[in-house]
């Protein structure tokens, strides 16, 4: 257990009984976050408030998506890996975190392993860890070279709850072209995912053109299998609101979303 903040409400609705659990807090080499080898390495212990309102050393739509997590009790104990090893499909940070290359580091007795976010969250509060290993931190990859622009959307009920829809976007711009784009989607869905097709249509797009793209590459298309409705959000909601969330974010990204630095 990290900051506890997932998994004591589990135990307290009896939804979880593990046997034993066992504390991280005195691990202190876990509770830092710090660039090392061309990537950010954050630590178990890490809180979601440290990211919170900083650049989070050249990664601010992390640090954007941070500060909508929960309350900021939550975000002053809940932690980044945490947060991730959760896998709650309306979480904040995975959406981000897809957005760039992202490894989970997994620690064994007998071994320490990488394991792509992509690869690792499998499913709805389900992950690729396995019994005999917990997650130590993860491993952010930096991007060469500069013009990346970014933005993030939650979509909610009420303020604090977790995302009907989140959407993380980076563009790089060579000018008013788009060189390369990044688009994530959570939310209603079995886990956050990259949307591959609408980045790649995106790429070569002008500006003025990156919305209206998004909505005729039918990005609804590419996540069918894994959407989620209820009673509060059924599928023919989803399938008329994603696109047009997706084009928003897509577009806050290109005129006045931040620049990364």
């Amino acid at each position: 257990m990290a900051g506890g903040q997932s998994l004591t409400p589990l135990l307290t609705l009896g939804l979880s009984a593990p046997s034993a659990i066992v504390s991280l807090d005195r691990c202190a080499d876990l509770d830092r976050h710090e660039p090392a080898e061309g990537a950010l390495h954050v630590g178990a212990m890490v809180t979601t408030s440290a990211f919170e309102g900083s650049s989070v050393h050249g990664f601010p739509l992390l640090a954007q998506a941070s500060s909508r997590v929960g309350s900021p009790h939550v975000r002053n104990f809940g932690t980044v890996v945490g947060n991730v090893c959760h896998a709650d499909p309306g979480g904040d940070l995975v959406p981000a975190l897809l957005c760039h290359d992202t490894e989970v580091l997994l620690q064994s007795s007998a071994e320490v392993r990488t394991v792509s976010l992509d690869e690792f969250v499998t499913g709805p509060f389900a992950t690729a860890i396995s019994d005999s290993e917990f997650a130590v931190g993860i491993r952010i990859k930096c991007d060469a070279g500069e013009g990346w622009q970014h933005a993030y959307r939650k979509l909610v009920k009420r303020a604090g709850d977790l995302a009907v829809a989140a959407c993380a976007v980076r563009l790089r711009c060579d000018g008013d072209t788009i060189s390369e784009a990044r688009i994530t989607v959570g939310g209603a869905l079995s886990r956050a995912r990259r949307l591959r097709s609408v980045e790649a249509a995106l790429q070569g797009a002008t500006r003025d053109d990156a919305a209206a793209m998004v909505l005729d590459s039918r990005p609804v298309d590419e996540v069918e299998a894994e959407l989620m409705p209820d009673i509060t959000s059924p599928e023919e909601y989803l399938r008329m609101m994603l696109p047009r969330f997706i084009a928003a974010t897509v577009a806050e990204a290109t005129t006045s979303g931040g620049l990364d630095g």
